[in-house]
């Protein structure tokens, strides 16, 4: 809570002084993302995606996924220009209209994009792992200098500057009516 309040507080103040002054990142870039177009299981993902490396908790998923929970827009991998908390990552996403790609987003884009996890991790926020002390974990795209891996890290976590974020645009919601 302490933590959140403290991301509050720095959003209300306009985030970081000086050159980033007002901003929370200082790139976003759209990136495609191969869809299946049938459904396919969890496990299948990452089979496709050839990773050397696989956390064990991740490939026990027997979840199937269904193609039309995909975003057809494109993605975008948004960089911060410091450190910063998952929650201060989210907030941001919030508040430029984003929301954080899914687990099954993220291995869609690892399957079409593999030299990217070499260049920087990327990780997916929307769905998070719970171990059984209550811990979250998000999956992570990672390059370990000789292999690509797919990992989990608490939501805990740090996050450098070398870290990207998988994003999607919200899409505006439609079907409401406006009150008299």
């Amino acid at each position: 809570m302490k933590r959140f309040l403290i991301a509050l507080l720095f959003l209300v103040a306009g985030g970081v002084s000086g050159k980033y002054a007002g901003r929370w990142y200082y790139a976003k870039h759209e990136v495609p993302a191969a869809v299946p177009t049938r459904p396919v299981t969890f496990s299948e993902m990452v089979k496709a995606g050839h990773y050397d490396l696989v956390d064990r908790e991740i490939s026990a998923s027997r979840k199937t996924v269904d193609p039309e929970n995909f975003t057809a827009d494109g993605l975008l991998l948004v960089r911060f220009a410091h450190s910063v908390s998952t929650e201060m990552v989210l907030m941001s996403m919030i508040r430029d209209g984003l929301r954080p790609a899914t687990n099954e987003e993220l291995l869609a884009f690892g399957a079409e994009k593999p030299e990217e996890q070499k260049k920087y991790p990327v990780v997916a926020l929307s769905q998070f792992l719970q171990d059984p002390n209550g811990e979250g974990f998000a999956l992570c795209l990672d390059w370990d200098g000789n292999s690509r891996v797919l990992v989990l890290f608490s939501l805990d976590y740090e996050w450098n500057e070398s870290y990207r974020f998988l994003a999607s645009r919200v899409k505006p919601a439609s079907g409401f009516v406006k009150p008299p």
